[in-house]
């Protein structure tokens, strides 16, 4: 395996209160499929439940001993939200600062953007 993966994740509202998180993780350099995660959590919006995804992705890519990490995820304001180019809610400081602490444990973490009509041509 190499030390670098692509993350594939996406959460989003399924009912009031809760979301589905689905998330696929794979080796970059070979595209051979690590891990396939697929559960509901308890989440008040959609934002909520990308912050999940992410933090889900980075604990499984930190338990894989990846160094490099490309996050991708089709909601483009999460997406802009984690890059500093909008300000995102207050009350989500505690998962922002939880993902902060694990970006820390990788040598560079990537976040991008992709349509969600390119992903589900990706997905297949």
């Amino acid at each position: 395996m190499s030390r670098s993966l692509l993350i594939y994740a996406s959460g989003w509202e399924e009912s009031l209160g809760k979301a589905m998180l689905k998330i696929r993780i794979e080796d970059e350099e070979n595209q051979k499929v690590l891990k396939n995660i697929s559960h509901v959590i308890d989440a008040k919006d959609m934002i909520e439940a990308e912050y999940e995804a992410f933090i889900h992705s980075l604990f499984n890519a930190y338990i894989l001993h990846a160094e490099r990490v490309r996050f991708i995820s089709n909601n483009k304001k999460f997406v802009d939200q984690l890059n500093k180019r909008v300000k995102g809610s207050g009350s989500l400081r505690p998962m922002k600062e939880q993902s902060k602490k694990l970006i820390k444990g990788f040598k560079e973490v990537r976040i991008e953007f992709l349509e969600p009509v390119k992903e589900m041509a990706m997905a297949s």
